[in-house]
């Protein structure tokens, strides 16, 4: 049987210890993920949306970056092609 091994990024609203909050149409971490992703003019890597998205919170909300897994070239790609 062959072993299956995935490999995962999450990036999540805020820290387990932290409370998402609500923004005007979406929360607010979605607001801010929309309007880095531009409607896909957004050209850079996951590890850059993250930090791009985190600079756009405010300080009581910081977005998590998860990985699990063999994940290195899947962090250098931009988010959300195939």
């Amino acid at each position: 049987a062959k072993r299956f091994k995935p490999g995962v990024i999450l990036i999540s609203g805020c820290q387990d210890n932290q409370t998402s909050m609500d923004g005007d149409d979406n929360g607010a971490f979605t607001e801010q993920l929309l309007k880095v992703w531009n409607n896909g003019t957004f050209d850079g890597n996951y590890a850059a949306f993250h930090a791009r998205i985190r600079a756009r919170m405010p300080a009581s909300q910081s977005p998590k970056l998860f990985t699990l897994g063999a994940v290195g070239r899947f962090l250098t790609q931009k988010p959300f092609t195939v």
